[in-house]
């Protein structure tokens, strides 16, 4: 079945050997159709599973009689294929797990046959598939039982939905009392979802482009979420640059304190320039970034006390900072 379609063939004999001869006349029992045949080997079509009395009626070419009646109840269902998905709907890479529920067969399903699309297939009674595209997929599964019997084909829609596209800078500088708007660079389907954390310091946790005025250090993540829940996240750290504290004095005489001109916060200024002079002009100490503070000495020979001056350039968008700064004994 659905085909249900029977062939019956003729083995009838006569001493004679003159059954090239017989005439014919077949009854298939179906009380629904009850149309014959007077072929040698007919073909029959049964619409509806039973037993069916089929009876044969040959006659000789001397008009001698005879007949046969035999049960016929080799009919058998057709499977009813079908399957589960553990989803319908996933991300990019994930794994769909397609399990076979396929019902109505007769004995046992012994070959299942399907197609997972773009040209994948399986014969195991359970299949699955990463998808590396976003779309929708047509599945299908057709399968055989123990007695021959083909299965309708169940076909099933899957969706694969796209991962978001999501960039940050990794590394932002803000000035100490300033604000800075986080701009990632993003491309996600409808329905999307934002989500920052921490809050701290943050407008707002779930728009796209938040405003954080910092007074300390931060690291945010940001979660992504877009189409069928599919998420991807990635973290910037905002770096606070604090205005720099300029000691106007320090004692350079070996005892341990206050021995260096350390400035505060400086060293966090990439890029920064600090430039000392003496009081006629003349340079005796310059610095391309703050990695070391400047201990009183020129090439080595410490230098007199008295005031200093320096020109000070943090960049990083701070304004350049001038001063003087006294070396005591």
């Amino acid at each position: 079945m659905p085909d249900g379609k029977a062939q019956f063939t003729d083995s009838s004999t006569i001493a004679d050997n003159t059954q090239n001869l017989f005439s014919y006349k077949w009854s298939f029992g179906n009380a629904n159709n009850n149309t014959g045949s007077l072929l040698k080997n007919p073909v029959y079509q049964y619409t509806a599973l039973g037993s069916y009395r089929v009876k044969l009626i040959v006659t000789s070419k001397d008009q001698c009689i005879d007949s046969i009646t035999k049960i016929f109840s080799a009919i058998y269902p057709q499977p009813k294929a079908d399957f589960s998905t553990n989803s319908s709907e996933v991300c990019m890479a994930d794994t769909i797990y397609f399990t076979d529920k396929t019902t109505g067969f007769t004995g046992s399903v012994v070959s299942w046959n399907w197609d997972l699309a773009q040209g994948y297939t399986a014969i195991q009674q359970s299949a699955s598939r990463q998808f590396s595209d976003s779309g929708s997929y047509t599945i299908s599964l057709y399968v055989y039982d123990s007695v021959g019997c083909v299965s309708d084909t169940v076909n099933k829609q899957v969706i694969v939905d796209p991962i978001p596209h999501l960039a940050m800078k990794h590394n932002l500088v803000v000035l100490q009392g300033g604000s800075l708007k986080i701009t990632p660079v993003f491309y996600v389907l409808e329905p999307s979802q934002f989500n920052w954390v921490p809050s701290t310091y943050l407008d707002s946790t779930n728009i796209p482009y938040p405003t954080t005025t910092p007074l300390d250090d931060v690291t945010y993540k940001l979660q992504l979420t877009g189409k069928g829940n599919c998420t991807v996240s990635d973290t910037v750290f905002v770096k606070l640059l604090k205005a720099p504290t300029i000691p106007n004095a320090f004692s350079p005489n070996g005892d341990g304190i206050n021995d260096r001109w350390e400035i505060k916060y400086l060293d966090s200024y990439p890029g920064c320039e600090i430039n000392v002079f003496d009081r006629d002009g003349q340079p005796v100490f310059s610095s391309v970034g703050y990695n070391v503070s400047w201990d009183g000495t020129l090439k080595g020979k410490a230098l007199p006390v008295g005031t200093y001056y320096y020109i000070i350039n943090p960049k990083n968008g701070r304004q350049i900072i001038s001063g003087s700064v006294t070396i005591l004994r």
